[in-house]
């Protein structure tokens, strides 16, 4: 496990829902928000350790030492990537909210409830969807098909512009965290617009030549 500094603004998904430590109240022990249903919940390090250690918690971006590779978020996909992503994930959602793990019976029921609002799943995908979820720690990353996490020439692109500009790249960090990771699951569109109107405003205050250069490839808000 690489090192991991927890303090307050500390976030991680955990049974897939964010949270954020909002107080630390002695040493070792904190008050941590669901930011999906504002609660709040007392902690300790040794608690949230283990919940990593264990696979079920996985630390937001900036969290924690980095892997043998790169991460990617959600910000890095095109326009259908996203949207394969959402769907996948919407479907899923109510079943990783469980608190075991799901019975044939529930991949039933969720199948049933999708068909009934126009949106078909098979149980049996719900199943491959929740198995591929669960078997990456629980990364939504996972739900994207596997044809497209291979990336290519665009991808390479935006990754390296990240990679060039570390400013760019907290912006970006920043936006998924305070606009698309948030109860109000608003859409990748607006993490776009956010990073944008940061970078506008921040080479405003710089001359040309220190300026990052604003990104055309795949950041374009959707429709």
């Amino acid at each position: 496990m690489g090192s991991v500094r927890l303090g307050v603004g500390t976030e991680w998904l955990l049974d897939g829902r964010a949270f954020r430590i909002v107080r630390q109240t002695a040493a070792g022990q904190f008050v941590a928000r669901d930011l999906t249903f504002q609660q709040e919940q007392s902690l300790t390090e040794n608690e949230i350790l283990s919940l990593y250690a264990a696979g079920r918690l996985r630390f937001a971006a900036g969290e924690e030492a980095p892997a043998s590779s790169p991460a990617r978020d959600v910000y890095e996909l095109t326009t259908e990537q996203q949207r394969v992503l959402r769907d996948r994930w919407d479907a899923i959602e109510p079943l990783t909210r469980l608190e075991r793990t799901p019975r044939r019976s529930d991949y039933r029921q969720r199948s049933a409830e999708l068909e009934a609002l126009g949106r078909p799943c098979s149980p049996r995908s719900l199943r491959r969807y929740f198995d591929r979820w669960a078997r990456a720690g629980q990364d939504r990353m996972a739900l994207v098909p596997a044809t497209s996490r291979r990336g290519g020439r665009g991808r390479s692109r935006r990754t390296s512009l990240l990679e060039r500009h570390p400013a760019l790249r907290q912006f970006v960090d920043d936006a998924i965290r305070s606009v698309y990771l948030t109860t109000a699951r608003r859409p990748v569109s607006a993490v776009t617009r956010r990073v944008l109107d940061d970078l506008a405003r921040r080479n405003a205050r710089l001359p040309a030549d220190q300026a990052v250069p604003l990104p055309r490839v795949g950041l374009e808000p959707t429709t």
